[in-house]
This record gives C-alpha cells, structure tokens and sequence, in this order.
C-alpha cells in the first residue's frame, strides 16, 4: 500500500473574438490543482486499486469574468486486474462537483457521475489494444441568474490500436518513456464542463508516433481531429435562446527529449490547436495557437 500527493499550477491565454481584445485581458485564466491518491496492490500487482481526490480552482484574471470562478472536486477510484500475463481488465468510476463562487454567474452548479469498464492487452509480443466503454450522467442545477440547465446523459468511449517495433514481453513497459517505440491510432469519447452552455461533448481520432534511439534521443509526434459539440443554451434574465452548435479542432504536438544519464533528461514540445467555429453570440470563435515548452527531468 502506498500513497501520492500532487500540486500543479496551470496559465491558460484565452483572447475574447471581438475586435476589443487587448493584452492581458480576454478569456486568461489560471488553474490550481491539489489532490493525492492511496495505492493497494496485493497480489505482487496482479491486482491494483486507486482511491484519490483531485481539487481544482479556476480563476479568471480578467474582471469582466470574474462570475466564472470556480471551485471543482473530483472523487475517483480505478482498478485493474492482470487476469493473464500481458493482459488486464480496467475500470474506473468518478464524482465531480463544480461550484462557481459568484453569488450573480450565469452557470450551473452540479454534479456528474462517471464510470468506465475496459480492457487493455498485448494479444501479440508487437500489438496492444485498449478499448474502455462507460457512461456519464449530470445534475445541473438552476441558480439565481444562471441559464436554463441542460443535462448530459449518454456514453464513454476509449479505444487504441498500438503497434510497437521491438517485441514486448508485458504490458508494464509498453511505453516510449521506457525506451519502446511505436505507432498507435485511437479514437476518444468525453465529456466536460464548459463555460459555454453546461458542457460540452468532443469526440476525437488521432495518431501518434514515437520512437527510441541511440539509448538517449526520445520522440514523438502527435496529429488529432475532434468535434466538439454545445447544447442549446437557453439565458434566463434577459430571456434569449442559442441554438445548438458544434467546432471542428485541429490539434499537434511535437516532442523531443535527450537523456545526458540515466537519470537526467531535457525536453521541448511544441503544440499547435487550431479550432474552427461558427460565429456565436456576435462572438468570433475561431483561433490558432502556438506553444512552445522547455523542461527538465529528472529519474528516481
């Protein structure tokens, strides 16, 4: 049995789509997250159970926004069972609050319920599957000012075809940090909140490389598309209805790392998120973004 602990910060630069946005202002927001996890794994880890809380507080940095600060509380558990040597059977189950602390926000407080059951297994020494079906059910609720809320009840669904260049023996180092590359091709159904309406639904296809050389030089570059769907957003006060909408999202991300030891690495990633969208609200939603990250790391 063992525990973890976590805390991260996270700056996100959002501009508004009018022809108003000015430096520093627009949709920026800035995310703490807090939580911590306990680990049973009896069996010698032929069978593993995860307990944890993950805290989130999102705040907005520009004043125009503030009624969108929200605190957010996530109870989760998942499990795995290694029913033969290079398989598993996974689940997983969530429960997540979101509480804006405006007394006057246009948004919901509620609550959502997910659960998801799966499977994950090498059936070759070079092919892995994942595939994870679940469904999500959500509780918004109406307050003073807010919109009419509206309620997401349907299915989750993971899946991924990997095929990996040098034979695996199990399923515990299939992944390029370990040194195995590899190609892989999946799909992904989610779900979230949004500040936009209640949620969002996104359904996502993407594909991925990686690759290990040399014994030092890591990489991987990564190419998705999604769909992501908004429900009709009806407003209370002043009375107003949007219709239904949905964008296409373009995403990329390069990756690459070299290993001076055993222990210490330095990496970049570069990013790319490019999201077409109709017109909403006289709001111009279509935006490009670039980003580029430097980082170190360092093995235990």
């Amino acid at each position: 049995m063992g525990f973890d602990l976590l805390a991260g910060y996270v700056r996100v630069i959002d501009a508004e789509g009018n022809s108003d946005d000015l430096p520093g202002r627009g949709f920026n927001r800035d995310t703490l997250r807090y939580g911590g996890n306990i680990n049973w794994r009896p069996g010698g880890g032929l069978f593993s159970w995860r307990v944890g809380y993950l805290g989130t507080y999102n705040f907005f940095e520009n004043g125009t926004f503030e009624r969108l600060n929200n605190v957010r509380h996530q109870f989760n558990t998942r499990g795995r069972w290694r029913f033969l040597p290079r398989s598993a059977l996974l689940w997983e189950s969530s429960y997540h609050l979101v509480r804006y602390t405006h007394p006057d926000t246009p948004q919901n407080d509620g609550d959502v319920v997910r659960t998801r059951v799966g499977f994950h297994g090498l059936v070759t020494y070079h092919l892995s599957l994942l595939g994870m079906l679940g469904w999500t059910a959500s509780f918004y609720q109406p307050q003073v000012r807010s919109i009419a809320p509206r309620q997401f009840d349907s299915f989750l669904a993971d899946a991924e075809a990997r095929w990996f260049f040098q034979t695996r023996p199990n399923l515990d180092d299939a992944n390029v940090a370990t040194g195995i590359s590899s190609v892989a091709l999946g799909y992904t159904r989610t779900f979230g909140d949004s500040y936009w309406g209640s949620f969002y639904q996104k359904d996502r296809g993407h594909i991925e490389f990686s690759m290990f050389i040399l014994g030092a030089v890591v990489g991987g570059i990564e190419f998705g598309v999604a769909r992501i769907g908004f429900p009709e957003v009806v407003s209370v006060a002043p009375a107003t209805t949007q219709p239904a909408f949905s964008q296409v999202r373009i995403d990329g991300k390069l990756f690459a790392e070299y290993r001076f030891t055993d222990t210490l690495a330095v990496n970049t990633t570069f990013r790319f998120d490019q999201v077409n969208s109709p017109i909403v609200a006289n709001e111009d939603l279509k935006f490009t973004r670039w980003q580029a990250y430097l980082g170190v790391r360092w093995f235990m």
